[in-house]
């Protein structure tokens, strides 16, 4: 375990975020509550990102860490500062996000007058390119407290990334994000977090996603993908805690969203696989005896086909 030598770490995983990472960093800059360290993950970055960052830090003269590292994806670049912050308190703020003033210090008081809290999040609004704004838990999802990890699972993920104000220790037993997904890989953290650690909520509105062009959110099919993916894995390990019909429930919407989306993005040999996935969850054998769902198979297949015979005329 790494010696605990200030009270709030905030870690932020960077790649190619020249344009917008100031922003962010000025957030801090900016807070009530001041952190104690800032560790900044360059991923690869090809642009200047490294220098914005250290030209931020000499201006303001907060304690930051740049770690420069090839590119490994966004689960690697926090786990890279997650082992070396020094905070009892761990805070992460997207490279495209940024803070309400308030923030860290509403956070670091309520978890030092709740002790029994390990992991607190906030709601947020999105800024979409033209300015307009909303608020994500009142009008997405709503949150939950304490044993958070049911609603989690079947409802869409309300814990968002830099809203996350965590206590050192719950990294200390190898939990760290996994890399192995792109996307998603928060909210498979969350899900196994939620697992043995409680969780609680501020209704606040203490950050905000910058909804950019070329944001990773855009890619709605890789998302759903992943997702699915996470919520199997978690089903194992959960057990007893989650019921056949909940998992079924659960893997079947996000299989329809990912047939979806790939669908629409015309990639129709996956949104076939997919599809094929909703009609047989919980080993049920396919049900393309429904009239609907023999109508889209058919549909699916005839456009396939269809289109690779106009490939081969041309």
């Amino acid at each position: 375990m790494k010696p605990e030598t200030a009270d709030i770490s905030v870690i932020i995983p960077a790649y190619n975020a020249e344009k917008h990472i100031s922003r962010a960093l000025n957030s801090i800059a900016l807070q009530t509550r001041v952190p104690d360290e800032v560790i900044v993950v360059d991923d690869g970055s090809s642009d200047g990102t490294a220098d914005a960052v250290r030209c931020w830090a000499r201006e303001t003269g907060i304690t930051t860490k740049l770690l420069c590292q090839r590119n490994k994806g966004a689960a690697a670049a926090r786990n890279a500062g997650i082992s070396v912050a020094g905070g009892r308190y761990i805070a992460f703020l997207d490279a495209d996000d940024s803070w309400r003033p308030e923030k860290l210090a509403r956070q670091a008081e309520f978890m030092n007058s709740h002790p029994e809290c390990d992991i607190l999040f906030s709601d947020f609004e999105f800024f979409d390119e033209s300015g307009a704004s909303r608020s994500y838990h009142d009008t997405v999802v709503s949150p939950a407290r304490g044993d958070i990890f049911l609603p989690l699972y079947t409802t869409d993920c309300f814990c968002w990334s830099s809203t996350v104000f965590a206590r050192r220790r719950v990294f200390d037993n190898s939990f760290r994000f996994d890399t192995r997904y792109t996307v998603a890989e928060d909210y498979d953290l969350w899900l196994r977090l939620s697992l043995h650690y409680r969780f609680d909520y501020l209704p606040d509105i203490l950050a905000r996603y910058h909804w950019v062009s070329d944001s990773l959110s855009r890619r709605t099919a890789t998302i759903f993908i992943a997702q699915a993916s996470v919520f199997r894995r978690i089903a194992d390990l959960a057990g007893a805690r989650l019921s056949s019909s909940v998992i079924a429930k659960r893997l079947r919407k996000s299989y329809t969203r990912a047939f979806t989306s790939l669908w629409q993005s015309k990639c129709k040999v996956g949104a076939l696989a997919y599809f094929i996935r909703v009609l047989t969850i919980d080993g049920w054998q396919l049900r393309i005896s429904l009239p609907f769902s023999r109508y889209v198979f058919v549909t699916i297949v005839r456009s396939i086909i269809g289109g690779r015979k106009h490939t081969r005329n041309k």
